[in-house]
């Protein structure tokens, strides 16, 4: 089969060759066209343009009719001016206004006695302000004080010093004394016989003024012949101040004095300071 499909495709091939071609068609001729002969051009003389006529004016004649003159008027005479009469008005006064009573309201007086106020405990306690003026033990002023004072009650008197201990008191009160703990001072006394206490003076001061008027007070109890323990101050050991000299000192008033006297040094406990957890 496939080779007769070959012989059949070079079969046709081979005719197709065998067939005329036809001529392509020829185009017909063009005839050629003659041109005119030129046309001789003559140039025209050149012929200036005539002015064109101007029309006549007419004249301008003036106006036959008259001018009117206008004659000039008189300025304008001003009568005087005539003020009216004034009116007089009657003032009218305001009726007075009548302030309308309003009753006061009633305020419940306050019940809260002052007494069952408490304090705020959020505040803070104020520290008490240390004053150096008569703090130095070196200072002989307050002694030389004393014993012009001890003149005036005898001649005789001769102060003794008692330097190996301290009388110990406890402050009770309870006042901030910031980076403190316990204070000291130098105190004079003159006793008589009884024993009593005549007079007391602060040689050399705490530094703070609550302390050295406590210590005032406690004078003045000795003076009424207490044991000189107050709400403020008291002995810490539980011994009066009359024991105390006599226990350091011995017997006193051997030789029947009148009166006898001591320079003695003290120190103050502060046991219910609040700004003891300040201390330095």
């Amino acid at each position: 089969m496939p080779q007769l499909a070959l012989c059949v495709s070079l079969g046709i091939h081979g005719m197709s060759g065998m067939m005329p071609v036809p001529e392509s068609p020829s185009l017909p001729e063009i005839p050629e066209t003659e041109l005119p002969d030129p046309v001789a051009v003559v140039p025209l003389p050149i012929q200036e343009r005539p002015a064109l006529p101007v029309p006549p004016q007419a004249p301008v004649e003036p106006s036959q009719a008259p001018i009117e003159q206008i004659a000039p008027q008189p300025p304008p005479v001003f009568s005087e001016t005539v003020e009216p009469n004034p009116i007089e008005l009657n003032p009218i006064e305001p009726d007075p206004i009548q302030p309308e009573f309003v009753e006061p309201e009633f305020v419940e007086p306050n019940t809260v006695e002052p007494n069952s106020i408490e304090p705020d405990p959020t505040n803070e306690p104020v520290p008490q302000v240390f004053d150096a003026t008569n703090t130095d033990p070196t200072d002989i002023s307050g002694y030389a004080a004393f014993s012009e004072t001890l003149q005036t009650l005898s001649d005789n008197i001769i102060p003794n010093t008692i330097r190996s201990v301290t009388y110990d008191l406890n402050y009770l009160g309870d006042l901030c004394f910031a980076g403190e703990s316990r204070l000291s001072a130098t105190l004079a006394v003159a006793i008589d016989s009884s024993p009593m206490l005549t007079t007391g003076k602060i040689i050399t001061s705490t530094g703070y003024g609550e302390i050295n008027q406590a210590i005032e007070r406690w004078f003045g109890q000795l003076q009424s012949g207490q044991v000189g323990d107050t709400d403020e101050l008291a002995s810490a050991g539980g011994v009066t101040l009359y024991d105390w000299i006599k226990q350091e000192e011995g017997d006193w008033f051997l030789n029947n004095e009148a009166y006898e006297a001591y320079f003695f040094n003290i120190t103050v406990s502060l046991i219910n300071n609040p700004c003891a957890q300040n201390q330095e």
